[in-house]
């Protein structure tokens, strides 16, 4: 599967199918759904303004991860090297403050990591 292959994933959790856009996608929602203490995830679930060279531009990160214990994540696929680009600190910076009034967690992941 290469890393920017696109198709649709059935989740075991809520039967959902879900159009991902690369297969580190299909690979995150396949762990979500093989993790016995995520209750239930959303693929794509909000969107964020934010500013970046002085256009407002949408965000619209990957996944919200609802775990048993009522914690709320979300979740940004990431490859480390791309994480420090001016874009990206800039959507991180307006997806933290989203999530400070939502009392949400962020998380960005890459292949390798734990979920």
């Amino acid at each position: 599967m290469s890393k920017w292959s696109t198709g649709k994933y059935r989740s075991r959790k809520s039967g959902v199918v879900y159009d991902y856009k690369s297969s580190w996608e299909a690979i995150y929602m396949d762990k979500l759904d093989s993790n016995p203490q995520i209750s239930e995830w959303v693929y794509e679930p909000v969107f964020v303004c934010y500013l970046h060279e002085a256009k407002v531009k949408k965000y619209i990160p990957d996944f919200l991860v609802t775990l048993k214990s009522g914690r709320k994540i979300l979740v940004e696929i990431k490859p480390e090297r791309m994480r420090n680009i001016s874009s990206n600190v800039a959507k991180r910076n307006a997806v933290l403050q989203k999530c400070d009034e939502e009392k949400w967690e962020y998380y960005e992941w890459s292949p390798g990591e734990q979920i």
